[in-house]
């Protein structure tokens, strides 16, 4: 009985640590996605992909050019620069109105200038 229970206790480590081994294994399968859930995800996805090749064969067919990425970087890059034009011409006549308004009103200007609003 003596044997059995020295021997015993020279195992104990052992087995606490394979059972947190054998623990982190289950929580990780615990965690994963079920058949189930990952079979409702491939049939989530085909859908979508169907939906997509249906709304792009419908643009095909009106004729609707598809853009490549070269010329939607271009697209952007002249956005950036007419936007930053446009920001620098509001802020010119800004500060042209401001220099106008203290000798007249902002009507009277746009009368003189001919601008009807």
């Amino acid at each position: 009985m003596e044997d059995m229970i020295v021997r015993l206790r020279e195992d104990l480590p052992e087995l606490k640590s394979s059972f947190k081994l054998v623990n982190t294994k289950l929580s990780t399968l615990s965690s994963a996605p079920t058949t189930t859930e990952l079979v409702q995800s491939v049939q989530d996805l085909q859908g979508g992909i169907q939906d997509k090749t249906a709304r792009l064969a419908e643009l095909v067919q009106k004729g609707i050019q598809v853009v490549s990425k070269e010329e939607a970087a271009a697209m952007d890059k002249e956005l950036v620069y007419w936007s930053k034009k446009a920001t620098a011409r509001k802020r010119a006549f800004d500060g042209l109105m401001g220099i106008l308004e203290d000798g007249m009103s902002r009507d009277v200007i746009y009368e003189k200038a001919g601008i009807e609003l």
